[in-house]
C-alpha cells in the first residue's frame, strides 16, 4: 500500500496506480479508503470497467448489496466484450442477489456466468449451492465473489 501511495504523489491520475492500489486496501479490509480511491477514479475515467468491477467487490464486502449490483451492471455496461471479466461480474452480481433474497434473479446471473465459462469454480459452486437449497429469510449465505 505504501508503495502505491509513494507513486501517486508522482503521478496522481495514474489508473494502474490506482486500481492497484484499491485492490491492496481491499485485501487489507480497507474498504473504505478503497472506495474514496476507486470513486474519485470513477470520475477520470467514468467508462473503466475494472473500476465498476472493484467498486462492486468494495460495496459486497461493505453489506452495501445494492450499491454493488449498481457497479456491477456499470461494469457490465463498459466491459466490452471481456468475456472473463463478464463472467465474474454476473457471479458477483447473483451473490448480489442472493443476499437480497432474490433467488430467481440470482440464479439467472449464476447461469448467465457459467455459459460465459462453464468451469468458473465460483459460479459452478453459487449455482448450486442456489439450486439445491431452499432458502428463506434466515438462511445465511456462503457465496463467493
Amino acid at each position: 500500500v505504501q508503495a502505491y501511495e509513494s507513486a501517486l504523489k508522482i503521478d496522481p491520475s495514474n489508473r494502474t496506480v490506482l486500481l492497484n492500489l484499491s485492490q491492496a486496501l481491499i485485501e487489507k479490509g480497507a474498504y473504505r479508503k478503497a472506495e474514496h480511491w476507486l470513486r474519485k477514479l470513477a470520475v477520470k475515467a467514468p467508462q473503466d470497467s475494472d473500476t465498476y468491477l472493484l467498486l462492486g467487490v468494495v460495496y459486497y464486502r461493505m453489506g452495501k448489496y445494492t450499491r454493488s449490483i449498481n457497479a456491477y451492471l456499470k461494469a457490465l455496461v463498459f466491459s466490452s466484450g471481456k468475456t472473463g471479466m463478464e463472467a465474474d461480474i454476473f457471479n458477483n452480481l447473483g451473490s448480489c442477489y442472493a443476499k437480497l433474497g432474490r433467488f430467481e434473479e440470482a440464479g439467472q446471473a449464476y447461469q448467465k456466468a457459467l455459459q460465459l465459462n462453464p468451469r468458473h469454480p465460483k459460479a459452478v459452486t453459487n449455482f448450486n449451492i442456489i439450486t439445491a437449497q431452499s432458502f428463506n429469510q434466515t438462511t445465511t449465505l456462503c457465496l463467493q465473489i
